[in-house]
């Protein structure tokens, strides 16, 4: 009877031990499930993220594409438009659209001061440069008919300055090119005279 017992006693430890073992085991695979299932998250949203960022990318090179292509068209069209202008760097050419401008009504002040402004400080970049948007130049000279012309006719280009569209006057180099700098200032010195001819009428 007593070793019926112990035996019993023995084969109940041993289911014991097996369940407990068992339940380890379960709450190990269930550890080892969660895990997997929260590195497949991590690596899903990894994935997500970079799939993100190169989306990003991709757009943000299109945009810098299209960017590019609306510069150079817009480069494009500012030369062909400054070709169309007759007698460029020429106090004739000068006369031509000093007359249209006058004829469409622009300021001839504003249009002094500009020249003025030049002539007596050629060597400051900023009174050379001139923003193709700026309020008070469109409003006085820019939406005149004569009036951006002239400024071409008289030395200045179109181009971009720091991202801004402008007119820009480039002064030769004195020391490389005095012959260059002495022409390019004496346009600008009689384009200030025939303006002001102009006004003292």
């Amino acid at each position: 009877q007593v070793e019926l017992e112990v035996q019993e006693r023995e084969r109940l430890e041993e289911l014991e031990r097996a369940r407990k073992h068992a339940a380890l085991q379960a709450t190990q695979r269930a550890r080892d499930e969660e895990r997997r299932r929260q590195e497949e998250q991590i690596a899903q949203a990894a994935q997500r993220e970079r799939e993100a960022a190169q989306e990003l990318a991709r757009q943000a090179e299109e945009a810098r594409r299209q960017i590019q292509l609306a510069q150079q068209a817009a480069a494009r069209a500012d030369r062909e438009w400054m070709e169309r202008i007759p007698n460029r760097k020429t106090l004739h050419g000068v006369q031509q659209q000093l007359k249209i401008f006058q004829q469409s009504a622009g300021s001839l002040p504003a249009l002094k001061m500009i020249f003025e402004q030049i002539i007596k400080h050629p060597e400051e970049p900023n009174f050379r440069r001139i923003r193709r948007d700026h309020p008070k130049f469109l409003e006085d000279v820019g939406h005149y008919e004569g009036g951006p012309e002239l400024l071409i006719a008289a030395g200045f280009e179109l181009g971009v300055v720091e991202e801004v569209p402008s007119f820009v006057c480039k002064e030769p180099s004195v020391e490389h090119d005095l012959d260059g700098w002495t022409q390019w200032y004496d346009l600008l010195k009689g384009t200030l005279e025939l303006i002001q001819k102009e006004l003292d009428k």
